[in-house]
């Protein structure tokens, strides 16, 4: 059963530093308030979305402190993309939220790849990359494909 549980879209969720403004939005993103009115259900979707981001900053600040590369943000990042397709059962939402989610994927590719020709990097960690983006790209376009043979 698909729920309708928050109008914002993730995009709305995000707060972007200037001085930070060429990495993706996502990596900027808050954690939601239970609705009080929330069931169990709701309640679940909404801690495994606020887990996957709390993961997603941890994996962010290790990044800038040259901790992890760029290839650790990957999965939880995919689980932020992942856990927010559910907080709405709105398509155009689920699209913004994708959109927001292939800038990261786009940056993630391109510093990879970066890495990988410099030789600071091993091939695993594009093709990593490469994989996250062509995964979001096939979910974006999927579900445009859906919302449009629904209209």
């Amino acid at each position: 059963m698909m729920m309708r549980m928050f109008a914002v879209p993730l995009l709305l969720l995000l707060s972007l530093s200037p001085a930070l403004a060429e990495q993706p939005k996502i990596l900027f993103i808050e954690t939601l308030e239970v609705p009080a009115d929330a069931d169990q259900l709701q309640k679940l979707v909404v801690e495994r979305f606020n887990t996957a981001v709390t993961e997603l900053k941890i994996a962010k600040k290790q990044y800038e402190s040259g901790i992890v590369a760029i290839e650790d943000l990957i999965d939880p990042a995919t689980r932020v993309r992942d856990s927010s397709l559910e907080l709405t059962d709105d398509p155009q939402e689920k699209i913004a939220n994708l959109k927001c989610f292939l800038e990261f994927a786009q940056y993630s590719e391109k510093i990879a790849l970066s890495k990988f020709e410099s030789g600071t990097a091993p091939p695993g960690a594009f093709e990593a990359a490469k994989y996250l983006r062509l995964d979001t790209e096939i979910l974006l376009l999927r579900l445009q494909r859906q919302t449009e043979k629904s209209k």
